[in-house]
C-alpha cells in the first residue's frame, strides 16, 4: 500500500506545473522589505497578447521560474487598473487622460509599451526597463545579469558577450 501511495505522489508531483511566485504591488513591496532582493515588475494589460505569451512561455519555463522564485521579488502590475497604489508616501492614481495608472507611467518614464519589465534594486533604485516580448533564451541572461549584480561592474554588452562565449564552450 505504501509503495502505491509513493508512486501516486511521485506521478502527481511530476505532472505539476511549476509557477513563479508573482505578487500584487502592496504584497510585493511588503515582501521585499523583508527579503531585500532585486525586484522585477511585470507591467502588463489584460488585452496584451505578448504579455500573455510571456506568461505562457518564458515565465512558465522551469529555469526562469527557479531563478525568479529564488532571486527576485516578482510583482505583476496591470497598468490599466483603475485603483490607487501607495509607495514611499506617494499615492499613484489612475490617469484618465493616459488611460494608465500613474505608477506604471512613473516606472516606465512615460514610455508606455507592453509588456514592460522594470528591474529595481533591493532598495527600489532603478536598474533598467526592458520592453517587449523575450524568449527564455533572451530573458535568462537578463535575469542572471541582474540577480548576480553584474550590472554594477560590467556593461550589458560585455556581460552578454561573456555569457554567449561561456555558453558556447559548454556545448
Amino acid at each position: 500500500m505504501a509503495i502505491i501511495i509513493l508512486i501516486f505522489i511521485a506521478n502527481y508531483s511530476i505532472g505539476q506545473e511549476v509557477k513563479s511566485s508573482w505578487k500584487g504591488w502592496q504584497e510585493g513591496v511588503i515582501f521585499n522589505d523583508s527579503v531585500h532582493r532585486p525586484v522585477l515588475i511585470d507591467v502588463y494589460t489584460d488585452w496584451c497578447g505578448w504579455c500573455k505569451r510571456m506568461d505562457a512561455t518564458t515565465f512558465s519555463d522551469p529555469k526562469i521560474v527557479e531563478l525568479l522564485n529564488n532571486k527576485f521579488t516578482c510583482i505583476k502590475l496591470n497598468a490599466e487598473e483603475r485603483r490607487d497604489y501607495s509607495f514611499r508616501d506617494k499615492v499613484f492614481k489612475y490617469n484618465t487622460e493616459a488611460k494608465t495608472n500613474e505608477l506604471a507611467l512613473s516606472l516606465l518614464s512615460n514610455k508606455i509599451s507592453y509588456p514592460s519589465f522594470v528591474f529595481l534594486a533591493p532598495d527600489y533604485g532603478m536598474i533598467t526597463v526592458i520592453q517587449g516580448y523575450n524568449s527564455t533564451e533572451d530573458f535568462l541572461p537578463i535575469l542572471n545579469y541582474i540577480s548576480e549584480e553584474t550590472y554594477k561592474t560590467l556593461t550589458w554588452e560585455k556581460y552578454l558577450e561573456n555569457y554567449k562565449a561561456k555558453k558556447t564552450k559548454t556545448k
